[in-house]
């Protein structure tokens, strides 16, 4: 019924979840003109004795071993140069496939690539707001032979794994394919708190990174290089009509192993009304502590070109969608050095009434409750990084030498929690 198919499956020490995955393969496909490609890196012993089971006992499946682990980009790449077949299969190894008449769930990812249209078929989409683009999740997704020869390879800069998925899909997109969740069109259910398709698969769900020892911050830093890959704004200026333009604000998120805060931060950033900012990213994928992280705004300065400059970690989140546009407004207006916003700290307004408009008091005004014009900024923004509270005695500096202010009555950002590093190591 169909070309030869290869399907690939990387694994990492992974034979608790790679087992029940073949079997579900084995039991739901007819195994004719199909390959099995495992791709074993890392793998201890008792993998290696069940891989040797499998190749044994069915024709279909081979396998390719490495002493030492690969991440997951660089093995699904070298599943891919390995593989014979005309359609091409990537399959986690902690996916199960359900009760389906036999190749139900081959028909379904290989019959939409028929259309000269579709050049990625997935069994779930999902939607990236740190790049504002639609993506398929690669723990289930097919092309054809003649796409990977297109596109290419994975891109190995983001392994051992995240975002490379996302990276991908914009590829295949940006090529003029379209990306097809499949059964095509049909939307999302949920249940029991969870996505699911219909497509008759079961996913376990980041079972294979978090294997990885430091996973979030692996996610946190490949984040960033997505940014800077597809977003013009970050490292440099962004265009506008080809020509180069300063962005009016440059917000500064500091990241810390934190990848769902971390989307819920961007996303924030995304769906501002004025787009007319760059975002830049500073990783912390060791955990430096709260001294280091707060010098690694001056450490990084170089890097902020807006005129005006706002902090905003990545535990935090914006509430109002017209916050830059206000700002913009409020600079314009009032030409001031730096202006002072309310934020929702756990709960609580701050500045509250009695500190409104006056002189800083330590604990009731924080760097997510100012902007500052970007001179301003990289003058004193090395006594950010002298103190634990180093965002007090910044604000307290700005009001010694006399900068001119301008309150603007409006709560722009959530503080939802307190996290703390550990001091090791240093930013990268």
């Amino acid at each position: 019924m169909f070309a030869t198919t290869s399907i690939i499956i990387p694994t990492y020490n992974g034979e608790v979840t790679l087992r029940p995955c073949v079997e579900s393969i084995l039991k739901y496909t007819d195994i004719n003109g199909v390959e099995i490609v495992i791709i074993a890196n890392g793998c201890d012993e008792k993998t290696k004795l069940y891989l040797d089971e499998l190749k044994a006992s069915c024709r279909a499946i081979r396998y390719i071993w490495y002493e030492k682990p690969l991440g997951y980009t660089v093995a699904a790449n070298n599943g891919l140069k390995a593989c014979t077949g005309e359609n091409i299969i990537l399959l986690n190894d902690d996916v199960v496939f359900l009760a389906q008449e036999k190749n139900t769930w081959l028909r379904m990812l290989l019959e939409p690539l028929e259309a000269a249209c579709i050049g990625l078929t997935g069994s779930l989409k999902g939607y990236s707001q740190a790049v504002n683009r639609e993506f398929l999740l690669f723990f289930c997704v097919a092309m054809k032979r003649k796409m990977l020869h297109n596109i290419g390879l994975l891109d190995e800069e983001f392994n051992p794994g995240g975002c490379e998925d996302i990276d991908y899909s914009i590829r295949v997109q940006d090529a003029g394919y379209k990306i097809a969740q499949v059964p095509v069109d049909e939307p999302l259910r949920v249940v029991n708190g969870l996505y699911v398709s219909g497509f008759p698969i079961y996913h376990k769900g980041e079972a294979t990174v978090y294997r990885l020892e430091g996973w979030d911050g692996i996610f946190a830093r490949n984040v960033a290089k997505l940014q800077k890959k597809y977003f013009v704004q970050q490292d440099r200026l962004r265009k506008n009509n080809g020509e180069s333009k300063q962005p009016f604000l440059s917000i500064v998120t500091r990241c810390y192993k934190r990848p769902v805060e971390l989307l819920r931060c961007l996303e924030s950033i995304a769906n501002q009304t004025d787009d007319d900012y760059e975002n830049v990213l500073i990783v912390d994928s060791k955990g430096i502590g709260v001294v280091a992280a707060n010098g690694a705004f001056y450490s990084h300065r170089h890097r902020v070109h807006g005129e005006w400059v706002y902090m905003l970690d990545d535990d935090d989140f914006l509430l109002d969608v017209n916050f830059i546009s206000e700002v913009k407004n409020a600079a314009r207006q009032h030409n001031p050095d730096v202006i002072i916003v309310k934020v929702d700290h756990f709960g609580k307004v701050l500045p509250e009434p009695e500190f409104w408009q006056r002189p800083p008091v330590e604990g009731h005004i924080g760097g997510s409750g100012i902007v500052v014009k970007r001179d301003i900024w990289n003058k004193f923004i090395h006594v950010f990084g002298q103190a634990y509270i180093g965002d007090y005695f910044f604000i307290r500096k700005l009001f010694e030498n006399g900068c001119n202010f301008y309150w603007l009555d409006m709560v722009v950002t959530k503080v939802p929690k307190q996290n703390f590093g550990v001091v090791r190591s240093e930013v990268n």
